[in-house]
């Protein structure tokens, strides 16, 4: 598992908690960048040193993108960079992402059980 897949859900729970709360986008960037999400809290914090630096937000956020092989992550970077540019109703997207990773989550648990309770048949039957 990517290290950015391993903090996602929390870091989207978080932006849901702390967006619904009123607080802007760009300080709650700040917020995960202090760190508790891993990788997350590292790469936002590269994009808000961008930010400080004086490029766009949604530069940072594109270039971001690119930097990870994360699905989850860079549809969170992407969703993220629309509601900059488009102004779109970042919290109900944020909170479908969350979900979606929450059951994709939960599958890959799932699947990794279902293959662990073969191994005491196969061990019965080789030892």
């Amino acid at each position: 598992m990517e290290a950015e897949e391993r903090d996602l859900l929390a870091a989207l729970r978080a932006f849901d908690v702390l967006l619904g709360a009123g607080v802007g986008l760009e300080s709650v960037l700040i917020n995960i960048a202090r760190g508790g999400y891993g990788a997350i809290s590292k790469d936002m914090e590269k994009i808000m040193d961008g930010v400080k630096a004086g490029r766009r937000i949604e530069d940072e956020l594109t270039k971001a993108t690119s930097r990870t092989k994360s699905t989850g992550y860079k549809r969170l970077l992407t969703t993220l960079k629309t509601n900059v540019t488009s102004n779109t109703d970042l919290i109900s997207d944020l909170r479908r992402q969350a979900d979606r990773e929450e059951e994709e989550r939960t599958d890959r648990i799932m699947k990794y059980i279902e293959a662990l309770e073969g191994m005491p048949t196969a061990l019965l039957t080789v030892g």
